[in-house]
């Protein structure tokens, strides 16, 4: 028998060492990242728990400064992101410049909505409470601020204190407290990131405090979210600069009309050269490095499993579906939507039949109004006007208008009907969104679906419903805010519906919305109607982003009696589905219609990562030579395996100038085998750097491609990057490449219509300004015998 208690000590010592930061015990340590970071070493002998009690929220029997001072953070973020929508562009430009070599084209844009926001806000909080607590003593950590930073953080807690939380009664008549202890906070933050680090980086406060919101009761915050942290410090650390050089400007001139506008742009410049730039050693020089690192390091590592299948039932985190469960909530949710338009919305009435089959759309129409229920064919088609054939429903029926009208002479309509009305109304259009986000393929962000348009604006903005083929489609655009290559690339993505619900948005469009809006306008004294789909307002219903997550998770644990889906945990789910049970070889790879002379019948991208945003673009509005493909969808499976290159359609007089006869020349591109056998011969680092760029098509005579053309072949880009690596330059610069992808001026192989790489790789350019296409053609050294056109042979 065990002695008593013995248990209990071996837990206990146990927890202990959980609770604990040491230092790895092994001399090798394979966790980069904690390498990095330089966590364990500053924190080692401390005690998680203890250091925990730092950066927790204030709770019930905080001292009520506290609370103050976590409200004032967030209120102060809050301003500082409207001074940015009030800064000028050139002020937006260069809070983001990091190098005067990095020429930054897209400005520093706001969050998107609240939530992306508070990552941002509650690091912040966590820091400036972390220094407040810190103060006060109690935790051992080798943590020395700075005089400026000594004098600043005693100012804000001697603000803080010295005005009760909501009591207004010890406000000043120069400044409201909360004002005063946002002003004493901003000066506090600005002293933590204007620091220049002599040594060590853990010498920096603004660096410790990092270390101290990292720490988790069992481990670290690891690749999936730190990163992601210091990208919402890195993003708010720009709004409080920007703050900062509004509130402090360098001149002072009553008659400085810009000031009420935004910052100045020098005294942003002078901000931003002194501590936001690399080279300044700075602790947001640190956390800029720290987060290149981390993304960098989640790309190449192995994710851990989070997905994982015992037949057709899904295990994602603490969510348990089987497929079974997907399908019979899908069937009964489409059933709920009909059934609500058909009895609520529609009163039960009979309808005009319609074919969406039978319909037809103008999608280049820019016209302001413009919808797919407005096209003069389709009108026809329909035989009633939708516009106001709900209206004359209403009228005729004794029933209906004594329900919604005073009586029957009178125009007033009834307030209590109206709002029952539009009750059901917010209920269907719930339903509708959660319907389209799981039944048109992989699922949008909230914000994507949002934003649909079901007509042209008077604005200008365009829709983003169409018919297309007999079906409907939702189109939306899709980038990831101010990237830091400042890329411009916007992900048009398209979505169908199925039959059924196509129908449903079609005869909604048709029938109900013009009522809808005759409602608003005459009941609810609006001057203005939405275009959107789903509207943010709709009298008594609020239906934003935050508003769907919520409906959607309420719906889905309805019909699938499964807690826990939310929007982004079903985009997980939704692309492991696809992994399983679709692919794009077998579901999307047809044959190629000989008609189809842009080829779009088969496109490199994969369709369900690019429904999902998180690949490249699956369709635009223009057909380029250079397509996006990822090389690694075929000849893994399916019918191009051990295949070296795959058909993308019949060769065209535009794909082969110099040839009369196109008959017997395709348009390929090479499989992942095909990739495989370039890549071999890639020796340097400057050649393999290819790999990360999209793959180009290029002409072949039919089944006249073999494995050492391959070896040997590659499409013109790869040619440009071996010749640069070689010093091989052309011999005058050409004048509108602006993007140097290789290096100045780079000499391409063949004729390419005269055009350089550069120009080449931007836009698939018939011709540019460094010769014409009449130059003779250019050999590089040791190269073996030409193929046709677009592939060059060339030996390494």
């Amino acid at each position: 028998m065990l002695p008593l208690g013995l248990y209990e000590r071996h837990q206990s010592i146990m927890q202990q060492q959980r609770d604990h930061v040491d230092k790895s015990s092994y001399e090798y340590d394979g966790d980069r990242w904690l390498k990095r970071t330089g966590w364990r070493n500053f924190l080692t002998g401390s005690v998680r728990t203890k250091v925990l009690e730092y950066v927790v929220e204030p709770r019930q029997g905080s001292p009520p400064y506290e609370s103050m001072i976590w409200d004032a953070v967030a209120h102060l973020i809050g301003r500082a992101e409207e001074l940015l929508l009030r800064s000028s562009h050139f002020v937006r430009v260069a809070i983001v410049q990091v190098e005067d070599s990095h020429h930054i084209q897209q400005p520093l844009q706001p969050y998107q909505g609240r939530r992306q926001l508070q990552k941002g806000v509650r690091a912040w909080q966590q820091i400036v409470l972390f220094f407040v607590r810190l103060n006060l003593g109690g935790l051992d950590l080798d943590t020395r601020l700075s005089d400026t930073q000594k004098e600043t953080l005693a100012a804000l807690v001697a603000v803080a204190k010295s005005t009760p939380y909501e009591d207004e009664s010890h406000q000043s008549e120069d400044m409201p407290p909360m004002q005063e202890l946002e002003r004493g906070i901003l000066f506090f933050i600005i002293s933590l990131l204007d620091y220049v680090v002599q040594g060590w980086e853990y010498e920096s406060p603004l660096v410790c405090a990092l270390a101290v919101i990292a720490v988790r009761p069992q481990g670290w915050l690891g690749l999936d979210k730190f990163p992601s942290i210091l990208s919402a410090l890195i993003k708010t650390s720009r709004y409080l600069v920007l703050q900062e050089a509004y509130e402090t400007p360098t001149v002072l001139a009553e008659a400085d009309v810009t000031r009420a506008a935004g910052p100045r742009l020098e005294d942003v410049e002078r901000l931003t050269h002194r501590f936001l730039r690399r080279g300044t050693r700075s602790p947001f020089e640190w956390m800029f490095d720290l987060r290149s690192y981390g993304q960098h390091l989640a790309m190449q590592s192995a994710a851990g499993g989070k997905v994982s299948w015992t037949g057709d039932r899904l295990s994602y985190g603490d969510i348990s579906l089987d497929i079974s469960q997907l399908k019979r909530m899908v069937s009964l949710l489409s059933y709920d939507t009909r059934q609500l338009l058909d009895s609520c919305l529609l009163f039960g009435l009979p309808t005009p039949t319609i074919s969406i089959q039978s319909l037809v759309d103008n999608p280049s129409s820019t016209e302001a109004g413009f919808s797919l229920v407005r096209h003069s064919e389709a009108r026809k088609l329909l035989e009633v006007e939708g516009g106001c054939w709900l209206l004359d429903q209403v009228v005729r029926s004794p029933d209906l208008q004594l329900k919604f009208f005073a009586d029957r002479t009178s125009n007033t309509f009834k307030l209590p009907a109206v709002n029952q009305y539009m009750h059901s109304v917010n209920h269907f259009r719930t339903n509708l969104a959660v319907l389209c986000h799981i039944t048109s393929g992989q699922p949008a962000r909230a914000t994507e679906l949002l934003s649909i348009r079901h007509r042209n604006s008077y604005e200008g903005e365009q829709r983003g419903v169409y018919l297309d083929g007999g079906l409907v489609n939702l189109t939306t655009s899709y980038y990831k805010g101010s990237t830091i290559e400042a890329k411009a690339d916007v992900n048009i993505i398209q979505r169908y519906l199925p039959e059924s619900v196509g129908l449903v948005v079609v005869r909604y469009l048709w029938l109900v919305l013009p009522w809808i809006e005759l409602l608003e306008t005459q009941c609810y004294s609006r001057t203005k109607v939405s275009d959107h789909l789903w509207p943010d307002q709709l009298p008594g219903h609020a239906f934003d982003e935050n508003s769907f997550r919520t409906r959607f998770r309420q719906i889905t644990e309805k019909y699938t009696g499964c807690s826990g889906i939310n929007i982004p945990s079903y985009r997980h789910v939704a692309i492991a589905i696809s992994r399983k049970y679709l692919t794009a070889v077998e579901q999307f790879v047809d044959v190629v219609d000989a008609s189809d002379e842009q080829g779009d019948a088969v496109d490199g991208t994969t369709p369900l990562d690019a429904q999902a945003s998180h690949s490249s673009i699956m369709s635009n509005s223009t057909a380029l030579v250079r397509r996006s493909y990822d090389p690694t969808i075929v000849a893994v499976t399916g019918p191009f395996q051990n295949k070296l290159v795959e058909v993308v359609r019949p060769a065209t007089n535009a794909d082969a100038p110099n040839d009369d006869d196109t008959s017997d020349l395709v348009v390929v591109r090479l499989t992942a085998k095909g990739n495989q056998a370039l890549f071999e011969l890639c020796h340097t680092n400057d050649q393999k750097e290819v790999w990360r760029f999209p793959s180009y098509e290029f002409v072949i005579h039919k089944d006249s491609i073999t494995a050492s053309q391959v070896k040997t072949g590659r499409p013109s880009y790869v040619n440009a990057v071996l010749i640069a690596s070689r010093g091989l330059l052309q011999r005058t610069r050409c004048t509108k490449n602006s993007r140097w992808v290789f290096v100045e001026d780079v000499r391409v192989p063949g004729y390419w219509g005269g055009a350089c790489a550069g120009c080449k790789w931007r836009d698939g350019a018939a011709s540019c300004s460094y010769a014409d296409k009449h130059e003779p053609k250019y050999i590089p050294p040791s190269m073996v015998p030409t193929p046709r056109l677009a592939i060059e042979e060339l030996e390494d």
